[in-house]
């Protein structure tokens, strides 16, 4: 197809040169004085194979995190060769192919065979060590050129903005202040760790941290919990949990209402059933997608209508964190499947002191 436009830009008897869409539609319009075009009153894409998921979450769930650790390293290691650091930029082209290589879209839908997968886990694996491997030596190259007192501990922010954000230790009651002596929030875990909240960290930049004996630990996010809900809060959003179906019915931003529609149920869990079904046809070339599992979910065109189940039945609700860093929520559920074993699914609701989103952890056994 490539040959035969190249050839087609060749000749000349054809205009044809590369141009923007813009162009294209202002030399369609004017087409159109002189011919009956047909009207397409639809999105601009193959009319095939669309809404594609995955049967290898495990994949890509793995591809994502070497990805993002990836565009870290980058960043981490390019600041880093600021200062003296060799910078990898060899290796990071061949982390770079072998992660776009296995980008590819029958490896991330979840069509090839079982080799293939085989194969990709264990070069994606390696694409994410390696960042990690760069992550490390950088920042610890950038460490060493900053003037640091005592035993002083560096935060850095890989985000173009300013943020606060959550430092996991696994160091039993930890306690740091800031440069100017000011105690940082913290909160003991059960699992000897602590949790330190890290405010106005730089965009693309650091903060320096030394250990103390001074703690801070008033409280910043709470938790009310009555006869039918559960409600978090940390002055910046509000997230109100059902304790009957497990679902988020309120989820407030400052002085804004509500954003959650409680007539439809709530931010609630689906199972998307996606079976090869006869009859379900594309719309250009009435292609039938029985054949295409994993490809062809176009869950509109379903004969028997939308095939999904909400999970609203949990076994458990229950408060897990109360603060003062960290409030959560665990919510339990059992998903059965005719001859299948149930499946147990949990999901873990959490608002942190002084950061404005709330983060949802899915764990599907």
């Amino acid at each position: 197809m490539i040959l035969d436009a190249l050839r087609i830009i060749e000749n000349p008897d054809f205009d044809a040169r590369f141009a923007l869409p813009s162009e294209f539609f202002e030399e369609l319009e004017k087409l159109s004085e002189d011919y009956k075009l047909p009207i397409w009153n639809d999105k601009l894409y193959l009319q095939y194979h669309r809404g594609t998921y995955t049967t290898q979450a495990r994949f890509k769930k793995l591809h994502k995190e070497a990805e993002l650790k990836l565009i870290e390293a980058e960043k981490i290691s390019s600041t880093a060769s600021l200062y003296g650091f060799e910078h990898p930029k060899n290796l990071l082209d061949k982390l770079w192919e072998k992660l776009l290589f296995n980008q590819f879209h029958d490896i991330l839908a979840g069509s090839s065979i079982k080799d293939v997968y085989d194969d990709a886990i264990k070069e994606v694996s390696y694409v994410l060590e390696k960042s990690k491997e760069i992550i490390r030596d950088s920042t610890k190259w950038l460490s060493s050129k900053i003037c640091l007192v005592n035993d002083g501990l560096v935060v850095f922010n890989t985000l173009p903005w300013k943020r606060n954000d959550i430092v996991e230790l696994p160091i039993k009651d930890f306690r740091i202040v800031d440069a100017s002596g000011n105690p940082c929030l913290i909160q003991r875990e059960e699992n000897s760790k602590t949790l330190i909240l890290v405010e106005d960290l730089p965009p693309l930049g650091f903060k320096v941290f030394y250990k103390s004996n001074i703690a801070r630990i008033d409280k910043q996010v709470s938790i009310i919990e009555n006869s039918e809900e559960i409600i978090i809060s940390n002055g910046l959003i509000k997230v109100v949990v059902n304790k009957s179906t497990g679902n988020i019915v309120g989820l407030y931003k400052g002085s804004e209402g509500n954003f959650i529609d409680r007539s439809r149920g709530g931010v609630h869990l689906q199972v998307f059933k996606d079976v090869p079904v006869e009859g379900r046809m594309t719309l250009e070339s009435r292609w039938d997608a029985e054949s295409f599992d994993a490809w062809e979910v176009y869950i509109f065109q379903q004969p028997e209508g939308v095939s999904l189940e909400k999970l609203l039945k949990p076994l458990k609700v229950y408060v897990k964190d109360k603060g003062p860093v960290k409030a959560s929520v665990i919510v339990e559920y059992v998903y059965e499947q005719e001859n299948r074993p149930p499946y147990k699914v949990n999901v873990e609701y959490i608002v942190y002191s002084k950061i404005d989103y709330v983060v949802i952890k899915i764990d599907v056994d």
